[in-house]
């Protein structure tokens, strides 16, 4: 990282002259780009005996495990577009070229994945594609209104415009990650059925008994719970999370002596932790 940070401020003076912008701003930007090449792979070795597409790092994208969680966003996900939101606004004001830098970063991104798998500095993953573009366009966008502001260019019709259209993609967004959200519900619950129908609570108690209890229970589903216990001598009671581009949706499912049922969830419910039902 101190390498790449000098590196960046060496060439913050030779940018600033090229396009002839303000050498803090083109140090920043360098600076930027220095610190997502150092967080992605840095304090990595590599590997020689398994570099190249034969990479067992490569077997997630081949067998799909890494694209089922490509909408999943959890902490590293948040932190990756977090690291990209940086660059694509202070490289975008360097260049003031908005859409040549988001598309930039995003080719940058694919390179970077690509380059994780290749020389064994990381896992490829299609999730951290989609949250570096996300940063990195995300970034350049605030890059166009502070452009348009230093250019006085936002005339009342313009700002409203811009409003607006922000309005409908933030409501498309919205409802995008809401229908997401519940396909991956329904989908859940679908599987759920199709594993468990017809069974009672008395199958459960059967199948916990066994020698691989909760295991071979509920490695049937490609989710498993998050909790499972007996809500009495006769119920059990199951909670199976699940979400979209951090929506948050769950299948509850309950087993009593007549069989099995199934009750949608969705917010606070599915998220809560719980170690009894």
């Amino acid at each position: 990282m101190l390498i790449l940070a000098v590196g960046a401020v060496v060439l913050g003076a030779p940018i600033a002259r090229r396009l002839d912008a303000k050498r803090w701003l083109a140090t920043a930007a360098s600076l930027s780009i220095a610190l997502i090449i150092g967080v992605t792979l840095g304090n990595r070795q590599v590997d020689g005996s398994s570099v190249g597409f034969g990479s067992p790092l490569f077997a997630c994208l081949e067998t799909g495990g890494c694209w089922e969680r490509i909408f999943e966003v959890d902490l590293w996900w948040r932190l990756n577009v977090l690291l990209f939101v940086p660059a694509g606004l202070l490289v975008a004001l360097t260049t003031r070229r908005a859409l040549f830098t988001a598309t930039a970063l995003v080719a940058a991104s694919a390179m970077i994945e690509a380059g994780q798998g290749l020389l064994n500095l990381g896992a490829p993953d299609p999730g951290d594609l989609m949250a570096n573009s996300l940063g990195g366009i995300a970034g350049s966008v605030l890059a166009v209104v502070v452009l348009r502001t230093q250019r006085h260019e936002w005339t009342p019709k313009a700002a409203t415009a811009f409003v607006l259209a922000a309005g409908v993609f933030a409501g498309i967004v919205w409802a995008g990650m809401n229908l997401g959200a519940d396909a991956r519900r329904n989908a859940l619950g679908a599987e759920i059925e199709s594993v468990f129908l017809g069974t009672t609570s008395a199958d459960i108690a059967g199948a916990m008994a066994s020698p691989t209890g909760a295991e071979g229970l509920f490695s049937a589903t490609r989710i498993r719970p998050d909790y499972f216990g007996q809500v009495d001598e006769n119920v059990y009671s199951a909670r199976y999370s699940t979400q979209f581009l951090g929506v948050d949706r769950c299948v509850f499912a309950r087993w009593d002596p007549a069989g099995l049922t199934l009750t949608d969830g969705s917010g606070a419910e599915c998220t809560v932790f719980r170690e009894q039902p």
